[in-house]
Parts: C-alpha cells; sequence; structure tokens
C-alpha cells in the first residue's frame, strides 16, 4: 500500500511511501511523522509531491498531483503502454485517450480483478496517454468463459434451420463466488458486461459435428476491450453488430429466452462461479449463415454472387484472352499466383481465379451437397460473373475433372 495522494503529512499505519525527508528522529520521536512543517520531502511512485522552500531550487516537483476524485467507471481496458506491465485504464473515445487508474493508495492498477474486488473504488493514476500509443488487452483473462447458445427465440430459430451457431455475444464478468446462486439475488454476481465475437469455424464444426474443436482454436473468441460495471449502465441492454459499416445484427437483452439471472441460477447448479469468469450470454437473431460480407466485383475485396451461391472471385491482369484456373481437392487458389508471375503473363492475359466451395474464402453450408455438376455449376456462373464466353482451362486434380465435364455439357 502506498499512502493516499490527499493525506500528504499523515503517514498511518499499514501505509508508506519510497522516501521520506523528515527534520527530526522518527526512531526517537514517531510525533514527527505526523507534523506537516517537519515532513519535507515525501516521494510516491517516484514522483516527490511536497518540497521545502530551501530545496525547490534543487528538486523537481514532477507532475501535477492528481485529485483522489474517484473516476467515471465507464469505457475500462486494460493495456501496455511504454513499460511491459498491464494497467487498467480509463478510455475516452472522444479524444481518445487513455487514463490510467489507481487503488485509492495509488497503486497502480494491473487487472481487472483489482477492480472488481476494490467495487470499483479507484482513482486516476496518471495523466491521459494517447490511444494510439498503448497495446489493448483482453479486459480479463485466465477465468473460465461459459458459452449459452440459442438463448434468443428468433435466432434459435435460425439455428435449428441452418446446422451452423452464433457469433457475437454480450457477456458479464461475474462479481463474487456463488454455488446454488438463487435467481433473485444472481444479479448481484454480475460485476459488468463486455463484449466477446464467438468466432466459429465453420468445417471444423461441420466435419466433427460438435462444437468445441470449431470455437476453440488459439485466438478464437477475442474479448473487449472495453467493460463497463453494471450500475453504469441502463436496465435494457442493446447489442448490435456492424461489419464494414453495415449493421448485421440488433438485438436486446429483453429478447432473451433465459434472463442473466436464469443463466446464473442454472450454471451455478453444478458449477462453483469464480469472480472473473464470463457468461456467453448467446448472440442476437439475423446473423446470417453464413455472413456474406460484400458483393463486390471479383478483383475486389469480397464475394461474388453467381447464380444462386457466393465465391471467391480474382481476376489478375489487363490482357484481353482470359485464362481460368481450377484448384484441386483441398487447395485454393492461390496456388496458381506462382505460375502467373513467373510467365510474366499479367500484361498479356486476363488471369481468372476463383476458389471452390468449402474451400479458401468460398463458403459452403451443412445442408449443401457438392457433386460435380454442382462444381460445373459454379464454373459457368464465374464465368457468367466475369463476362467470358470461352477462355483458356488451366486445372489441377479435381480441377481437371471439373474442366472436363465443363467441356462435356458445354461443348460450344
Amino acid at each position: 500500500m502506498f499512502m493516499r495522494e490527499d493525506e500528504l503529512g499523515k503517514v498511518r499505519s499499514g501505509y508508506f511511501a519510497d522516501l521520506i525527508l523528515v527534520n527530526g528522529d522518527p526512531l526517537k520521536d514517531t510525533a514527527v511523522l505526523q507534523e506537516h512543517e517537519k515532513l519535507n520531502i515525501i516521494m510516491i511512485n517516484g514522483r516527490i509531491h511536497k518540497a521545502s522552500s530551501r530545496d525547490s531550487s534543487r528538486t523537481s516537483t514532477g507532475s501535477e498531483i492528481l485529485q483522489p476524485t474517484i473516476a467515471p467507471l465507464l469505457n475500462l481496458i486494460t493495456y501496455k503502454g511504454n513499460r511491459a506491465r498491464a494497467r487498467i485504464g480509463y478510455l475516452k473515445i472522444e479524444e481518445p485517450k487513455v487514463t490510467p487508474l489507481a487503488m485509492s493508495s495509488g497503486a497502480p492498477l494491473s487487472n481487472l480483478y483489482h477492480v472488481i474486488e476494490l467495487d470499483n473504488q479507484v482513482i486516476r493514476g496518471g495523466d491521459p496517454i494517447a490511444l494510439q500509443t498503448v497495446k489493448l488487452l483482453p479486459p480479463i483473462s485466465r477465468r473460465d468463459n461459459l458459452g449459452v447458445g440459442r438463448t434468443y427465440t428468433a435466432h434459435a430459430q435460425e439455428f435449428n434451420k441452418s446446422g451452423y451457431d452464433s457469433s457475437d455475444n454480450v457477456d458479464q464478468p461475474l462479481h463474487p463466488a456463488g454455488f446454488g446462486i438463487d435467481e433473485k439475488s444472481a444479479m448481484g454476481y454480475v460485476w459488468g458486461y463486455t463484449i466477446i465475437n464467438d468466432v466459429i469455424a465453420r468445417e471444423k464444426q461441420r466435419d466433427h459435428k460438435q462444437f468445441f474443436i470449431g470455437k476453440s482454436a488459439d485466438t478464437f473468441c477475442p474479448i473487449g476491450p472495453i467493460t463497463v460495471p453494471i450500475r453504469q449502465l441502463p436496465k435494457t441492454l442493446q447489442a448490435q453488430t456492424y461489419i464494414n459499416g453495415q449493421k448485421r445484427q440488433d438485438g436486446s437483452a429483453e429478447d432473451l429466452i433465459f434472463s442473466v439471472a436464469n443463466l446464473i441460477k442454472t450454471l451455478s447448479e453444478g458449477i462453483t462461479l469464480q469472480p472473473g469468469d464470463v457468461i456467453a450470454t448467446g448472440t442476437p437473431p439475423a446473423f446470417s449463415i453464413p455472413v456474406y460480407i460484400l458483393e463486390i466485383s471479383n478483383g475486389d475485396v469480397g464475394l461474388t454472387k453467381a447464380n444462386d451461391n457466393f465465391i471467391n472471385i480474382q481476376t489478375i491482369g489487363t490482357g484481353t484472352e482470359p485464362i481460368i484456373y481450377i484448384h484441386g481437392l483441398g487447395g485454393t487458389m492461390e496456388i496458381y499466383q506462382p505460375l502467373i508471375d513467373a510467365g510474366n503473363l499479367k500484361d498479356t492475359h486476363k488471369h481468372i481465379l476463383y476458389d471452390l466451395e468449402g474451400h479458401g474464402a468460398t463458403p459452403t453450408k451443412a445442408s449443401s451437397a457438392v457433386t460435380m455438376d454442382t462444381l460445373v455449376v459454379d464454373l459457368v456462373g464465374v464465368l457468367a460473373a466475369t463476362s467470358t464466353d470461352s477462355a483458356i482451362v488451366v486445372a489441377h486434380s479435381l480441377g481437371g475433372l471439373i474442366g472436363l465435364n465443363l467441356a462435356l455439357k458445354y461443348p460450344s
């Protein structure tokens, strides 16, 4: 513990400073530590907070002493600055700047558990710094993330039709530990809210017929970076998802089939919930299965709609003679990039590359039956989307069979 900055000259039991220079011998008379006039210099966290007039010409008073007022606990983040140690700060989005936070004793906060344990009684711990100079970290870590799916009625209907799971969730970091929590008192265990993106590898979920492998890869489930205490939020929360500026989801916590209190009650019937545990309450409806971000012409970013499917198509080169490339099973269109580069063909030909369904960036879905006929139909769609009547075909493995079946079906 460090001495409170509003109690300079009052070094109480259990508190200490980095350095105190006094006019007297505290070993003989401890009362000198209580007399402000006899305390020449007090240094806390490397900053000089008091110096006598005779020393003012030889010492620096450092930065302005911050008032020990309670910080507004909105938009809390965990970050690393120019030092390796993690810190908790208050993010002022409109500037944007981060104000470091500290315990009321002056000790810096290094993780959100401190804020939870202190029941939000924290103070400003330094001058604001620019957001771009810090590295954002997950707001909370080293505890369980308890995911609950199909908690919104509309999304449950989407889920049952799709065979897939959710994407974005509203989450509650828990406050005290609890087992067998009564639903009426459950909200007292909620410290605040954040948000996660419950990333899922659709092909893994499809192949393994369950969620664990599809949802649990390293780097999946990014959380935050902002957390807000529950007491600073309105009763009704709105969860929205935007992709490239386009709103994809818009749901309210009021639409939950099972309330947050009910989720806590149910989970605590078999699990002791600990401070820092995160409950993912599920995703609002309209998450689109799969989510097609953009319908932009080939050669740009995004997917191209060909027939009734969305396909990842790329065109390269400024020439007029088209070449279409068809990769093999398990490959992607990227295998042909070295060939195009080595042949110096960008100025002489128009190169059309695409990913087969379920390969590369071209999506598939659980209900899709991929056959040779559907792959040929997709190829026809690619040709139509790129305004190509005829082309040289370069193919590998399965791609050769697709090209052969296209020629047999459309000999002209």
